[in-house]
């Protein structure tokens, strides 16, 4: 037995128990008014008129507990039964009906509900039509925007704030995947990079913080052109140019940012080479430099030295003279490609930098900075 039930006899006995009530004070106070002989008699001796009474009484009771019970059951029960229906239709199943049943006035109201039904149905077939084509335009610009990034021979991210990688092209998870991680068949694809991963196991951490704080300090300054560039280095070793843009909302607020990435890593390579390279020619050069002009001074400061001795100054000038010239000519037949090439700098507002600068003061010292002169359209090509 429900709930409902329970309350529908509880109702139900209390108004049987009300109305017995008064038909027994009826017959009490019949019973008073009438005559001495009658007050007299017991129970086996009742009249043919007090029999007729109580049948009449329990007729009575009998047709108003039937009217009582329909009454009952029409309203409350199917009220209840129309109640639990219209919590289907709005929780679980739009396209049900309620079936109207009772008297007029219930019927009526099943019809008021399925009336709703039918407009709260259409209005949620409005709303899933409308979601539908906004998924199918924001799938659309996806494969768009996916299809212009994997043209693209940088490396490409696109992350959320959380580092979470939303968006990648080929060229970044070549750039990002480490051999470890490249099938040994060759097919299939890296084990890190991909949809949903974390970009700071690819990347250092703390390289990506800074271009983030920096990114905030270029919103702040409310800067036409809010990017942030660095060098810094793959978990596989590779050797990284980086650069950040953000992404904002409509609120100009930051909700993720796009990282293009640049393999340098032969560029660095060279760039040791040429250093090398350099410091060696340097140190011959000083040491054939230094011979030529202590034979230059020596002919200057004797003047009238014999024939022969001078000869000897004059050789050692011409024998460190091509040695220096067959060195260069080495060097430019070896490292050429090595000689021309030129490290990239990044242009950087001069404001930006001595901010960074200040930043890693303050972080790393602990010490306090102030700027006294600050230029605000300078701008420098500085090194990543």
């Amino acid at each position: 037995m429900n709930r409902s039930q329970f309350n529908y006899l509880i109702g139900l006995s209390a108004f049987f128990i009300f109305l017995l009530g008064i038909i027994s004070g009826l017959g009490f106070l019949w019973w008073m008014t009438a005559g001495s002989s009658n007050q007299m008699l017991n129970t086996e001796a009742l009249s043919s008129r007090e029999f007729l009474f109580i049948g009449l009484m329990l007729i009575l009771l009998l047709v108003v507990g039937y009217f009582l019970h329909r009454a009952f059951k029409a309203y409350f029960f199917t009220v209840k039964e129309l109640a639990e229906q219209m919590t289907l239709i709005l929780s679980a199943n739009p396209t049900h009906r309620v079936q109207p049943e009772g008297p007029s006035e219930v019927r009526q109201l099943g019809q008021t509900i399925n009336a709703f039904a039918d407009r709260f149905q259409s209005l949620l077939a409005d709303d899933e039509a409308k979601i539908l084509k906004a998924r199918a335009q924001l799938e659309e610009e996806r494969n768009r925007l996916a299809a212009l990034v994997s043209e693209l021979a940088e490396g490409v991210l696109v992350c959320n704030l959380e580092g979470q990688i939303l968006l990648y092209n080929s060229r970044a998870k070549q750039l990002l995947s480490s051999e470890l991680d490249k099938p040994v068949n060759g097919s299939g694809s890296g084990g890190f990079v991909g949809l949903g991963r974390s970009v700071f196991g690819l990347i250092d951490y703390d390289s990506i913080t800074h271009a983030l704080e920096d990114i905030g300090y270029h919103l702040e300054k409310e800067s036409i052109r809010p990017v942030s560039n660095f060098v810094t280095s793959a978990t596989n070793g590779q050797l990284i140019r980086a650069r950040m843009v953000p992404v904002l909302d409509q609120q100009k607020e930051l909700t993720g940012f796009v990282l293009t990435l640049e393999d340098i890593t032969q560029q660095s390579e060279v760039s040791t080479r040429r250093d090398i390279l350099l410091q060696s020619l340097t140190e011959g050069t000083r040491a054939s430099l230094a011979n030529i002009r202590a034979a230059i001074e020596t002919i200057e400061e004797y003047p009238e030295m014999d024939e022969e001795r001078l000869e000897v100054f004059r050789k050692i000038i011409r024998e460190e003279a091509e040695m220096l010239s067959e060195k260069l000519n080495v060097t430019i037949s070896d490292h050429t490609a090595d000689l021309r090439s030129n490290w990239q700098l990044d242009p950087m507002l001069g404001s930006n930098l001595i901010w960074a600068i200040r930043r890693r003061f303050e972080e790393k010292l602990v010490i306090e900075t102030s700027v006294e002169y600050e230029e605000e359209d300078l701008w420098l090509n500085v090194d990543s």
